[in-house]
């Protein structure tokens, strides 16, 4: 008796499918290359693409005695990438930071805050520090 091989086709997975990896692809290439520039600044990276009830922070840093957590994007250019972060997303990220500080607590950390790190192709990437609130306690 012969067994019949499967074969597999992609069905409707076509440019956009090519695009959405490439995307995601250059999103952690961003996430890295963000994570030696704030190396480089001296902030000690805790953790990467932690996953929350809220959805996906990039970059978990502790600077200075404050606990940071860092958004990383990536567009043609800054001004673009700094567009990027919407209300909704605002929102979204201000919960999933809360969630990953009160996680959190035992780091010694004293204050906490949001940092944003934009990058633009062939640009030297902007770090804005505080992005959303100031002096945000941690619990």
């Amino acid at each position: 008796m012969k067994i019949k091989r499967q074969t597999y086709q992609r069905k409707n997975f076509g440019q956009r499918s090519h695009r959405g990896f490439k995307s995601w692809r250059s999103g952690i290439w961003a996430e890295y290359l963000a994570l030696v520039w704030l190396g480089c600044k001296f902030y000690r990276i805790i953790a990467r693409r932690k996953m929350t009830p809220y959805g996906e922070v990039d970059l978990v840093a502790i600077h200075k005695k404050s606990l940071v957590v860092v958004e990383v994007k990536l567009r043609r250019s800054r001004r673009e990438a700094l567009e990027a972060v919407t209300p909704h997303q605002q929102r979204n990220l201000i919960r999933a930071a809360d969630w990953v500080m009160a996680h959190y607590h035992r780091s010694g950390c004293q204050n906490s805050r949001i940092d944003l790190v934009a990058f633009g192709w062939w640009q030297r990437p902007i770090h804005i520090v505080d992005v959303f609130r100031n002096d945000r306690p941690v619990r």
